[in-house]
């Protein structure tokens, strides 16, 4: 079967302008349409190994280039409580096979300077032409021969589990959780979410079962882009993937997906964030099949697909609410939805909403006018060409082309079915596709200052609260007896008593902690006098400092000194004493101290306090119902927050305390403290502080 060859009309031409003026001219006054150019991309052919797989060549011949995308067509199905294993897999088959470890695997890549990458679902390689047999002979050893080495495994776990203990004080990694589990039910494939519980359940076995039963040459396909001829574009194929054994796939029955009635807010706690995270969004039945796929992407990107969109215009250059709103039409293949989001600044979180919606309707009900409808298809006429500059565009076409069943010059009308879409087409698409009246509205931000101003919003007059993972929480109520100083004063008795922590003068902490960069080592000291020193140093080599003598103070780092403002030290101070529960409801020392509620940490029930600093800094600690220990404390503040989760309290001296501290949001890693000795009023105290 032959795709025949491929020639793009662009519809418009980009003016641009060397001077200031006519740049804002052309922001107020797009160019109108032009002489059409033409891109020929090159000939497509489509044929099938004697195994199954499918093997799509677009020739390109303009530089001496080709790259191999191998695409395994994998039935969407729930990872259910191993959540990615899926990706894992991916990766770890890149990590050694029966002949060559990772690294030797690395040293062949860029022995021929190619680049090449596996993912869940297949593998992508580049090179020089004159190179396209060495990189298909490791791109067919990897395929046909991965060995899944534990120690890999190892790594990619750790390094999962570290990126999964960073996101969760990221607020978009946060709402792409929620938002997917709301969108689409925590069954369905799009709706799993990775969570520590999840990366920690799997095993390789998982990874070895994964590609055993969907690594197949029968749903398979390989797409060369470049310079490359058919006939050794056969010869390759055969050569390399002809031994690759063909296999029955279990087939996955598609799930059904609830549609939301009404409008359901959604609201997941971030104490003490200045920053909100807004979605508007639903599932809907959007697809590249869908027959008016070009006219819902031309709608979308009026809507919020660029900088000139309607929803940034209005969020951002009108309002001043944030730095770029976004939104529109989002295909595939199972089940497409629609998304509009924005971060925003808490005091204008209800009113972000309001104008998201605003602008949805007025998409519905106000037809474009042609001057909008002509600049927004200039913009796509632009990126379309932009986009034609990359191979795996190309390979995406033309593998689209094969497993949507397209027609076979479907990107070659691409441009032209978009410039003939009218302004009444645009309507009817918004009318079709746009359902602000059945959505929902997720929000990631302060709940004491956001959440009840978004009340209105919800149909049924109520707010649903989710966790970071996007786990609906069930309210608990709290005992009437609980309160902020109960829980504190627990907190105190298991950890050994007040009348054994007021005898402690000065706390000597040594620690440890394993980063990219080497071991970092810790040394505190802390005192009730307020005077406290904070040294962190690695090989010896001390690069941060900071003493505190309970008035002043100064801190050095890369070779400098400087004195620490009056600001500075009241923050130093704060952290000084040995156990500060002792003085938290003491006069002036918080703004506030009240009890949040009841929330979950790895299913575990746990009491949420809520400090008030005087500066207005809300900092949130997390208290076991069972145990009273402290687990968690966030700190917020408007640079973003910090989390601290401690874990396995032992017995130092005497005093119950955690040996491990993660911290995530300090580093651009998550890092893990371990904590080395506690030393309870050393003899040489007054020593410490010089």
């Amino acid at each position: 079967m032959r795709i025949k060859n491929i020639f793009l009309a662009l519809g418009a031409t980009m003016v641009l302008s060397v001077a200031a003026n006519a740049q804002e001219d052309f922001r107020k006054n797009p160019p109108k349409p032009g002489p059409a150019p033409t891109i020929e991309i090159g000939d497509s052919e489509v044929f099938k190994l004697d195994n199954g797989l499918t093997v799509i060549l677009v020739e390109n011949h303009k530089l001496p280039r080709v790259s191999f995308q191998l695409s395994v067509d994998v039935p969407d199905f729930n990872e259910g409580e191993k959540a990615g294993y899926v990706n894992i897999a991916g990766d770890l088959m890149g990590r050694g096979t029966e002949t060559m470890t990772k690294a030797q695997i690395d040293e062949s890549i860029d022995f021929i300077g190619a680049s090449f990458s596996t993912f869940g679902s297949g593998m992508y390689g580049s090179c020089l032409s004159k190179n396209s047999d060495d990189l298909l002979s490791i791109m067919s050893d990897v395929l046909m021969n991965p060995v899944f080495p534990a120690e890999e495994f190892d790594k990619i776990k750790k390094t999962t589990l570290s990126g999964i203990a960073q996101a969760k004080n990221s607020p978009d990694a946060i709402m792409s959780n929620v938002r997917r589990t709301v969108v689409y039910g925590p069954n369905h494939p799009f709706g799993s979410v990775e969570t520590e519980e999840t990366i920690n359940a799997i095993e390789v076995a998982d990874c070895e079962s994964y590609y055993e039963t969907y690594f197949k040459p029968n749903i398979s396909y390989l797409v060369i882009v470049g310079d490359m001829d058919a006939k050794t574009a056969k010869h390759a194929a055969k050569t390399y993937f002809g031994k690759w054994e063909q296999g029955s796939v279990p087939a996955v029955k598609p799930m059904a997906v609830e549609r939301p009635e009404g409008v359901n807010v959604i609201f997941v706690d971030q104490p003490g964030a200045v920053q909100s995270t807004v979605a508007v969004c639903y599932p809907m039945d959007y697809s590249v099949t869908s027959s008016d796929y070009i006219t819902g992407s031309l709608m979308s990107t009026v809507l919020g697909g660029y900088f000139g969109s309607r929803l940034n215009q209005n969020l951002r250059e009108d309002k001043a609410y944030t730095y770029g709103a976004r939104g529109g039409l989002r295909p595939n293949k199972l089940i497409g939805n629609f998304t509009a989001s924005a971060s925003v600044r808490n005091e204008v979180s209800d009113s972000s909403v309001t104008e998201m919606l605003h602008e949805i309707n007025r998409m519905i009900n106000e037809p474009l006018s042609e001057e909008e409808l002509s600049t927004v298809k200039n913009f796509r006429t632009g990126n379309f060409a932009i986009g034609l500059e990359n191979p795996r565009t190309i390979a995406d076409f033309a593998l689209n082309t094969i497993q949507y069943d397209l027609e076979d010059d479907f990107y070659a009308n691409y441009l032209k079915v978009m410039n003939a879409i009218t302004v009444e087409d645009m309507s009817a698409t918004a009318q079709k596709y746009l359902k602000p009246e059945a959505c929902y509205v997720v929000v990631v931000g302060n709940k004491s200052e956001v959440a009840e101003s978004l009340v209105k919003f919800d149909s049924n007059g109520s707010i649903d609260y989710y966790d970071a993972y996007g786990k609906k929480l069930e309210e608990t109520k709290v005992p009437v007896n609980i309160t902020p100083e109960a829980i504190i004063g627990d907190y105190i008795n298991v950890i050994g008593g007040e009348e054994k922590l007021e005898k402690v003068d000065v706390m000597e902490i040594t620690a440890s902690a394993a980063t990219q960069m080497g071991e970092l080592e810790f040394y505190v000291v802390k005192s009730k006098a307020l005077n406290t020193v904070q040294k962190v140093s690695m090989g010896g080599m001390t690069f941060m400092k900071m003493v505190i003598n309970g008035i002043e103070g100064y801190s050095e780092g890369q070779g400098m000194s400087k004195d620490l403002s009056p600001m500075e030290v009241s923050e130093a101070k704060a952290d000084a004493m040995p156990f500060p529960e002792l003085q938290y409801f003491e006069e002036g020392r918080y703004t506030s101290i009240s009890l949040a509620g009841i929330e979950k940490i790895n299913d575990e029930d746990v009491y949420r306090l809520d400090l008030v600093r005087n500066d207005g800094i809300t900092i949130s600690e997390y208290y076991s119902v069972d145990s009273s220990l402290k687990l968690r404390t966030v700190a917020a503040s408007p640079q973003g927050s910090i989390t601290y989760d401690f874990e396995v309290y032992k017995d130092f001296e005497g005093i119950m305390m955690p040996s491990i501290t993660k911290i995530s949001g300090m580093m651009p890693t998550p890092i893990e403290q371990n904590v080395k000795s506690v030393v309870i009023n050393p003899e040489n105290a007054s020593d410490l502080f010089e």
